[in-house]
């Protein structure tokens, strides 16, 4: 995994390593109380508009979703278990993640583009991750480009949230190929 430039380089307000040509998700170091004022002001310090780090958002997410079930006010200290997921969530997370800015790692033309989309769900929360395989004469390359991950609401099955994941994986499909226009997208799975 590449750390940042020194110089504090950056490439569409992520953080961006020149050496190894990555945009880098950079998680908070500064430590936050453990209250629903914490937890939101954790997320909200997150910068990931390709949703890279979106099955860890969405732990804090859940995480949120339990303290606001306790009834806790804004300010409250969490107890208990509630706590406990505080504190392994903060020692879990590491200082930044990194993914691979370019789709093809070859300076040649792009002969096609194959198109990847998987989705899944759980009584927690629905996903969806977009890959792509680039074909080239050099060789081909195959890249995380997208994910989206979201709460799964409370009240709706499992056969239900199964069948949301596809649709939230249609959509992220769609919003990749459109923003993929001009280059040759031949396959869609």
């Amino acid at each position: 995994m590449g750390e940042p430039c020194l110089g504090g380089s950056s490439l569409l307000e992520l953080g961006w390593s020149k050496e190894h040509d990555e945009m880098i998700v950079s998680f908070p170091e500064w430590k936050s109380d453990p209250t629903k004022r914490g937890i939101l002001r954790k997320l909200a310090s997150i910068y990931d508009p390709l949703g890279f780090v979106s099955p860890v958002t969405l732990g804090w997410k859940c995480l949120y979703r339990s303290v606001c079930c306790e009834r806790l006010i804004w300010d409250a200290q969490m107890t208990g278990a509630l706590k406990f997921k505080w504190k392994r969530w903060g020692q879990s997370l590491l200082k930044n993640i990194a993914v691979g800015r370019p789709l093809a790692d070859h300076r040649v033309t792009i002969q096609e583009i194959h198109l990847h989309g998987f989705g899944d769900a759980s009584g927690h929360g629905i996903g969806a991750v977009m890959y792509a395989v680039v074909k080239q004469e050099s060789g081909s390359t195959q890249r995380l480009v997208a994910a989206k991950a979201r709460q799964a609401k409370q009240d709706l099955t499992i056969p239900r949230l199964d069948l949301i994941s596809p649709h939230m994986s249609t959509n992220l499909l769609v919003n990749v190929e459109v923003a993929l226009e001009g280059i040759p997208v031949i396959g869609l799975n």
